[in-house]
């Protein structure tokens, strides 16, 4: 027989309370889902997550179980950040970037570079850890930051602990590196950790343990030597949040408070805990209001701005941002000297200066930051994005910052025609019969696009192999590329300083035509300077009858200048290494290792040797990753197309 039941009813026009939205949101959504035409084979299966997937699928539920609110609470806070980076191609480089960026002067206590440990050694060999990791897939990069690290003591032994309760977790040992920083507001700890396992399998980590795992085993640690928070350092901490402007705990209650019209209703509270979280939640409110991102309504009804969330994420990244520039430039200026170059906030005019200070944005992911003395009298935060190695600008370098224009790919209208034609899909065969003369590795290089933008909920992958493409399909892509290109496009004017300018054979900086602009709309700072080197140039080249009037360098006097630097720089290395130098000419083969670089007034070159002989080429960035292997290029038209490198047909010029 049927259970009886009786459904209690809501108050007229009341929309619920946001639990029972949610729930019945997924309920709409499940029935739509089951639609005739609505992909209902397809939903019928149950989607593949990997989540099953690697070493510490158990430890890592049960650790993401331990969720209690109360218990959060009180648990010591330890921010743990993971990279997985791949080490095939340009990986292999920035892996060993990596290693030796973490070991950087000024990061430990008295001002020294990093001391590299592992689990038995305060002084670990790098460079043994680095060919152990030649053949490797990929690695971990972990950044462990306790809150209380002050209160803890020695890192290197809570950094043991905590790789010790991740072997057992993951049930196998792990070859693992660490350093410890102090040079920020709160000490930290780098860790890479390899991905064999001892046996050479390749170390696969389970999603949860990654993404839940490592933070409370760390937390666990803390708690277990300060003991968990008391209510009055609850309290304390959560009063400090008020304030902040930056996206914070109680702004993440109260989203989750809002209604789907970001309405929050306050309602008095019973007891002293209620009424304490009353007094934050207004005072947060108010905070939020003169940020302009909340307005009060009546009977205790406020709205929240829909872009709530991204905006105070951005207030906060601005905060970090300013903290980094006072502490590099001088805590004694005010904000007002400062600029912070955003492609993402509009018409950005182009930045051109000399670097003061460069540093890691993203120590992760190997993105850097710039600091520049610009030609306004400002210094200007750029961040540069993901740099190759050896391809960031040093101090004293003078550079161009401009907005990096997002433009849609190739591949993806190849893939927006071919899903218009098939009903929203791609594949490797639809592909095939749309473009018969289509290479099986052109095919493959439209599926790590796809798979990339899989990652962004883009699209959507059947387990058949076919994409399924939405009608927006190039509109989304588009805002993908602009999201990722947030880094500013970077141009390097000079390697040389501007001191190293004036008096110089070459084709310098200091002749092209944005240094005269400079020079005379110059008032003070980078600028002023450029106005006296650009005079003390005149006076020189005049010295050495090299012109007899100075308007401007012709560009016949330029290229015999460039040349002329050029062959003193291939003397030098002659002398020195006992080989001949090689000037390659059009059409000629280019062979060797790449050794080195070598910075010149006229620009940055690349030294390809042989065993008898070598060669001055254009450096770019994309040849980091072959340093000290071999390349191979063809001069064609004044440029070289390599030939290294996982990419056909690479030009650089």
């Amino acid at each position: 027989m049927d259970d009886d039941f009786i459904p209690k009813l809501g108050r007229p026009r009341s929309r619920g309370n946001a639990s029972a939205r949610r729930y019945l949101n997924r309920v709409r959504q499940a029935v739509e889902n089951a639609k005739p035409g609505r992909n209902s084979t397809f939903a019928k299966r149950p989607r593949f997550t990997g989540v099953r997937i690697g070493r510490g699928v158990a430890a890592g539920h049960m650790l993401a179980a331990r969720s209690h609110p109360f218990a959060k609470l009180r648990s010591r806070r330890v921010v743990v950040k993971v990279n997985v980076a791949r080490m095939k191609g340009q990986g292999i480089g920035a892996a060993k970037a990596h290693v030796n960026y973490i070991q950087r002067d000024g990061v430990d206590r008295d001002g020294s570079p990093g001391h590299l440990y592992d689990a038995t050694s305060d002084d670990a060999d790098g460079k043994a850890f680095m060919e152990r990791r030649e053949n490797d897939r990929h690695q971990f990069r972990l950044i462990v930051s306790p809150e209380d690290a002050d209160e803890l003591g020695e890192l290197k032994a809570f950094t043991r602990e905590f790789m010790n309760r991740a072997e057992r977790d993951l049930a196998t040992k792990l070859d693992w590196v660490a350093v410890d920083h102090f040079n920020t507001d709160n000490p930290h700890t780098h860790i890479v950790i390899r991905g064999k396992e001892p046996g050479g399998e390749d170390l696969v980590i389970a999603r949860d343990y990654i993404t839940q795992g490592f933070r409370r085993r760390a937390s666990e640690i803390a708690n277990e030597e300060l003991g968990p928070r008391a209510d009055r350092e609850i309290a304390r901490m959560q009063q400090r949040e008020v304030e902040k402007e930056r996206f914070t705990s109680i702004d993440r209650d109260l989203l989750s408070l809002s209604d789907e019209d970001g309405v929050v209703s306050i309602t008095t509270s019973r007891g002293a805990h209620g009424r304490f979280r009353r007094a934050l939640i207004l005072g947060r409110l108010q905070k939020l209001k003169k940020l302009g991102l909340a307005k009060e309504g009546t009977a205790g009804n406020w709205h929240l701005s829909s872009n709530l969330e991204p905006s105070l994420r951005r207030l906060g990244e601005r905060g970090d941002v300013i903290r980094t520039m006072q502490r590099v430039v001088g805590i004694d200026k005010g904000t007002s000297s400062f600029g912070i170059f955003d492609p993402a906030g509009g018409f950005q005019k182009p930045v051109i200066g000399r670097v003061i200070a460069h540093g890691g944005s993203d120590e992760l992911k190997n993105a850097r930051y710039l600091i520049i003395d610009a030609s306004d009298g400002r210094q200007w935060y750029v961040d540069a994005g993901v740099m190759e190695p050896g391809s960031v600008p040093p101090v004293g370098a003078i550079v161009e910052a401009k907005i990096q224009r997002a433009e849609v790919k190739p591949a993806d209208r190849t893939i927006a025609e071919i899903a218009a034609k098939s009903a929203g899909q791609y594949s490797d065969d639809l592909h095939a019969a749309h473009d018969p003369n289509a290479s099986a590795e052109y095919r493959t290089a439209h599926k790590r696009r796809l798979e990339a933008l899989r990652r962004d909920g883009i699209v959507t992958r059947r387990p058949d192999g076919t994409w399924l493409v939405p009608h927006d399909y190039m509109d989304r892509s588009g805002k993908f590329e602009v999201r990722r290109s947030r880094g500013a496009r970077l141009q390097v004017l000079s390697w040389l300083p501007l001191e190293k300018l004036a008096e110089r054979e070459a084709a310098t900086w200091l002749d092209r035509p944005d240094a005269t602009n400079i020079a005379k709309a110059a008032r003070v700072g980078f600028g002023e300077d450029v106005k006296k080197a650009r005079e003390r140039r005149r006076q020189w080249l005049l010295a050495q009858g090299i012109v007899w009037k100075v308007d401007q360098v012709s560009q016949d006097q330029l290229a015999r200048m460039r040349q002329s630097e050029l062959r003193e720089a291939a003397s030098a290395i002659a002398r020195r290494t006992g080989k001949a130098p090689v000037s390659p000419g059009e059409g000629s083969r280019i062979e060797g290792i790449f050794t080195r670089t070598i910075d010149l007034a006229s620009g940055r070159y690349a030294v390809v040797e042989r065993s008898k002989e070598f060669s001055l080429v254009p450096w770019r960035p994309t040849l980091e990753r072959r340093r000290g292997t071999s390349v191979a290029g063809i001069v064609r038209g004044g440029h070289i197309s390599w030939s290294a490198g996982r990419k056909r047909g690479l030009g650089i010029g």
